[in-house]
């Protein structure tokens, strides 16, 4: 072909010139006609091919990209200054440029792009469903395929179609609104006025119900539209930070759980506290912060609440032992919290497992008081042998090192009750060592108490009253120096007309209750004994009874009602006294407001926040409560909080109350009543305020079981709620350190042996939670005590104590004196807990009528 040769140089370009070189040389170097007709080819074929291949590579390495980044667990860089659905939309319109860069401009290529688009929008958002903490949701997809949309629509402004465009990317952005803006039923918050009260609580509860649901993607979403103002302390703002870390928790980043509960149980108050001690430490436990979770679960077993949780108890005691297998007795932290831990066990009667805690070595400088907790678990546990070893071998080791008196005194408090029958003079020895050694601490306390009662024990009352002179100033001012002086003034008075087991010393008695006046001149159990003293001392006419009204025993009766009108001791007052002892309740008023549990509403509520009565007003009751509760203890910075010194602070309490009694938060209303009568007594001076506090105070829920099971067996119903009261606070999943269960507090085996006598079993302890159940067995024990003692008292301390320790005392120290009874038991939580049922049964009385 002569024109073959025009396209190559040296030809000089002229057509049909013949070429310079020769056809060989030619060859040699670009190949034969038909090859070089294959290179051409190639040429015009894959070089187009590639150049189209390398327009798909962005939009192939975003999706790429895109698909390792939604497989991360969590959110790794935190909250991001954007909405969701943006952030989405956003993401996408990248792509959809990417994939205009990739398919051209022809309209079969728009909706080939729009095709891909959607279906790998589809195929990621199934994707995130794999990932803890993430789900696939519509509108998710929505905004993905509106984002990208939009890009491909923009970009066809090109070639005269602008307007078509135009009016699609429209239609894009309404359909990104629609997907941005709230469902319906979910407000958003607003960040001002009563509204933002209600719309936080609403988004909060959603929140709530979708982490409880498992859709932790529009939890974390409804969470966000939740507006609480950051300096708040209100339960919005506390219950914001719990469902924060729960929510991180959720999705595996502990890490981002910590602080959001360490802020919420900065702000919680009553027993918010024990929830979020929870939330922290397993957010802390999750992050590997072992030590630190194990001091929170501590602080929650340690409180009160806990007891009237008993859902939660073995959750936390299975929490603590599973941290305690991580740590070692390496290091004295690690030391301390460890015998933390031990006294956790023994507060909830694991005596097993301390005992076997406290039985390892390398217990250091922790070495006393590790000991003292073996030996307390040792002694509970019935190995009295091992238990002395144990102390003895301590005590010599602590005196061999030197170690601190304070450090001895548990050890030789201890030995002391061990010898205390077989050796009374080692016991004596060792209570005056820690008299000497340990002065005016709680152990010296102790110690001079034990001191006195082992000798009123064998009546010999000159011994304890020379104890109390002698050793009395190394324990002046603690609870075991009242203690003693107490047990001596019970032992040595015998009033005139009563029959005692053995004869008392009136002038050791005396000499013992001045020294009590001198030390505590307004205790009411003081001012009461020294009022019935000087009335039982006060001459007789022919004879005659006294008539009480010698100008002393009025001024001590009136300090006492003043100071403590609802004490045990003014209800005695009034009792022996009525003409100078007012009521603890005013008789009821003609025309008076209804009582606080059955009051909808009243002037007090103009001291409320609007915003707390708005949330009321649209049935968050609970949230109201709260919200109220959380502003009475100051943790509101609201405009419309005042101080709790204003004047309008009394009517917050009494609505609290109020609307506690409405949730049947009885335990809770309680506390807050005692506030109002500690806090603020000038709010109860009218008889109609004070009776509305005490309905509150003393309420009657399970009202109707407590009637029907004191009918069946002759009681009077008060009785049962005042125990009730006193044993639970009314609240069914109470659970004692002794594993008494439920509203009367039974223990297992008094229950399966009423089961028997009530012919019926005990499937489960657990079924003691249930109400009518333990209304059941309880009324039925406490009318088994009333027949066995005959007296409400001694029956009290009977279910408290036991009936074996009770014949005890009785056989030791009886007396027909009731008062005088009470005052003898040496177990102080024991006469605590009889005081307190006299005097709600009394109250209880007066607010309803004996059998209501």
């Amino acid at each position: 072909d002569p024109g073959y040769f025009d396209h190559f140089p040296g030809n000089g370009g002229r057509k049909g010139r013949p070429a310079r070189h020769s056809n060989h040389r030619l060859m040699e170097t670009h190949g034969t006609p038909s090859q070089q007709d294959a290179w051409e080819h190639r040429r015009r074929t894959l070089l187009p091919a590639a150049a189209r291949a390398a327009r798909w590579g962005p939009a192939i390495a975003y999706m790429i990209g895109n698909w390792l980044v939604s497989g991360t667990p969590g959110d790794r860089i935190g909250p991001l200054p954007a909405p969701d659905w943006l952030l989405h939309g956003l993401a996408y319109f990248v792509f959809g440029l990417l994939l205009h860069f990739a398919t051209g401009h022809k309209r079969l290529a728009r909706v080939m792009a729009m095709a891909i688009l959607a279906s790998y929008a589809a195929v990621d958002e199934w994707h995130q469903s794999w990932v803890p903490g993430r789900t696939a949701t519509l509108p998710d997809w929505l905004a993905d395929v509106a984002g990208g949309g939009l890009a491909l629509s923009l970009t066809g402004l090109r070639k005269g179609r602008a307007r078509k465009a135009l009016l699609s990317g429209g239609l894009l952005l309404a359909l990104a609104a629609l997907v941005a803006s709230p469902a319906p039923g979910q407000p958003e918050a607003v960040q001002d006025g009563d509204a933002s009260w209600v719309a936080a609580h609403r988004l909060l509860g959603e929140a709530e119900s979708a982490l409880a649901a498992g859709d932790l993607k529009l939890a974390e979403q409804t969470l966000a539209r939740a507006a609480v103002p950051q300096s708040e302390r209100s339960y919005r703002a506390f219950r914001r930070l719990m469902l924060q870390a729960r929510i991180a928790l959720a999705q595996g980043r502990p890490g981002d759980a910590v602080q959001p509960a360490r802020s919420a149980l900065e702000l919680a108050v009553e027993d918010d506290r024990l929830d979020a001690q929870m939330v922290l430490a397993e957010a802390l436990a999750a992050s590997g912060s072992n030590p630190e979770a194990l001091d929170a679960l501590a602080s929650a077993a340690e409180g009160a609440v806990i007891l009237y949780r008993g859902d939660l108890r073995h959750e936390v005691l299975t929490r603590m032992a599973g941290l305690v297998g991580t740590i070692t007795l390496e290091a004295p932290e690690a030391r301390t919290r460890l015998l933390r831990y031990g006294r956790v066990l023994a507060r909830f009667g694991r005596w097993q497992e301390g005992a076997t805690l406290f039985s390892r070595p390398g217990w250091q400088e922790q070495e006393a008081a590790a000991a003292s907790e073996l030996a307390r678990a040792l002694g509970a546990l019935g190995q009295r042998i091992r238990r002395l070893s144990v102390l003895q071998q301590a005590l010599e080791s602590g005196q061999r090192q030197g170690w601190p008196a304070g450090q001895l005194s548990p050890l030789r408090l201890q030995l002391a009750a061990e010898f205390q029958d077989a050796l009374p003079a080692r016991a004596t020895a060792l209570l005056e060592d820690v008299l000497r050694e340990d002065p005016g601490t709680s152990a010296a306390g102790e110690a001079l108490a034990a001191l006195v009662r082992a000798a009123i024990d064998v009546g010999d009352f000159d011994t304890a009253a020379a104890r109390i002179q002698k050793h009395g100033p190394a324990a002046a001012g603690t609870a075991g120096w009242r203690d003693a002086l107490w047990a001596l003034f019970a032992a040595a008075y015998s009033p005139p007309g009563t029959r005692d087991k053995r004869p008392g010393d009136l002038a050791a008695a005396r000499r013992a209750l001045d020294a009590l006046a001198a030390g505590a001149a307004r205790d009411p159990a003081v001012l009461y004994w020294q009022a019935r003293l000087a009335w039982e001392s006060e001459p007789r006419d022919g004879g005659a009874k006294p008539d009480g009204n010698s100008a002393r025993v009025a001024a001590l009766i009136r300090d006492l009602t003043a100071s403590q009108p609802l004490s045990y001791y003014s209800v005695l007052a009034h009792e022996r006294w009525p003409d100078l002892a007012p009521a603890p309740v005013p008789r009821p008023v003609s025309g008076a407001p209804a009582p606080a549990a059955e009051s909808s509403g009243g002037p007090e509520e103009s001291a409320v926040p609007s915003g707390i009565l708005a949330l009321k007003a649209q049935g968050l009751a609970r949230e109201a409560a709260r919200e109220l509760l959380y502003l009475a203890n100051g943790r509101s910075s609201s405009e419309n909080a005042g101080p709790p010194g204003e004047a309008r602070f009394p009517g917050l309490l009494f609505t609290l109350a109020r609307w506690q009694l409405e949730l049947g938060e009885f335990r809770a209303a309680g506390r807050t009543l005692n506030r109002l009568f500690g806090e603020q007594p000038d709010a109860l001076v009218s008889p109609d305020a004070r009776r509305q506090a005490l309905v509150g105070l003393f309420p009657t829920p399970y009202e109707a079981a407590a009637r029907a099971e004191a009918a069946a067996r002759g009681m009077d119903p008060l009785i049962v709620l005042a125990v009730m009261r006193e044993e639970s606070s009314f609240e069914p999943l109470a659970l004692s350190p002794s594993s008494a269960y439920g509203l009367m507090q039974i223990i297992e085996p008094t229950a399966r042996w009423l089961a028997g006598r009530e012919g019926m079993a005990i499937p489960d302890p657990a079924a003691l939670y249930d109400p009518s159940l333990n209304i059941r067995l309880g009324t039925a024990y406490l009318r088994y005590l009333l027949d066995r003692y005959g007296e409400l008292r001694v029956a009290a301390a009977a279910y408290h104590a036991g009936p074996g320790r009770v014949d005890r005392w009785l056989q030791a120290f009886g007396t027909t004196d009731a008062e005088l009874f009470v005052e003898r038991i040496p177990v102080a939580a024991t006469r605590r807990y009889v005081q307190n049922v006299y005097r709600s049964y009394r109250v209880y009385q007066q607010l309803h009528g004996s059998g209501m």
